[in-house]
């Protein structure tokens, strides 16, 4: 899937989404087919659980671990349970 490809510096649509707040995209991309677990290999990027933790956006947060993202799903910073 295109949604799946990672832009160098932005990561995927899902980690933009994530970072940007936009829950509704969120959705839609989760509800299409994006992977909650497609991480990048550049280790200054957050993951998206941790772009939704860190900007304080809970909706984006359940409906990653509704997805099934794990809770202790780690990036460069650690877990999600750190923000």
């Amino acid at each position: 899937y295109l949604f799946n490809q990672i832009k160098r510096g932005i990561g995927t649509p899902l980690h933009v989404a994530c970072q940007r707040g936009r829950f509704e995209v969120v959705d839609a991309l989760l509800n299409n087919g994006a992977s909650i677990q497609y991480m990048t290999d550049f280790d200054y990027l957050n993951g998206p659980l941790q772009c939704g933790a860190i900007n304080g956006n809970l909706n984006i947060v359940k409906r990653l671990l509704q997805e099934g993202i794990g809770i202790d799903n780690t990036d460069k910073d650690g877990t999600a349970l750190y923000y």
